[in-house]
């Protein structure tokens, strides 16, 4: 009984949860962009310099934000998924319920 749902759900996680670590980068340099176009997009001052690398360092600072902040919320998610897991098991599963932790 607990196997074939553990096979769903190692399942589903590997189909929906872990091919989400491969787009973290995508989303990352998309919102570096977002923030470079939007910064480039701000009216220049007199004393602008016209080359746009503060503007460009700035929208890669925010970048690199972005990923550290949405690696850190996949790892979670996936740490939440394991537990879950491990619940599930716990459970379902009519042995477990009999373990101790001096066994």
């Amino acid at each position: 009984m607990v196997l074939p749902f553990v096979r769903v759900y190692g399942q589903w996680v590997e189909e929906h949860i872990i091919p989400m670590s491969k787009q973290l980068q995508k989303m990352a340099d998309a919102e570096a962009q977002r923030a470079y176009d939007d910064l480039m997009s701000q009216p220049a001052g007199e004393d602008y310099s016209g080359d746009g690398s503060d503007e460009a360092d700035a929208a890669q600072d925010i970048g690199i934000s972005f990923y550290e902040d949405i690696s850190k919320m996949y790892q979670t998610t996936l740490n939440l998924f394991s537990a879950g897991l491990f619940h599930v098991v716990e459970q379902l599963s009519p042995s477990c319920g009999n373990l101790s932790a001096t066994e």
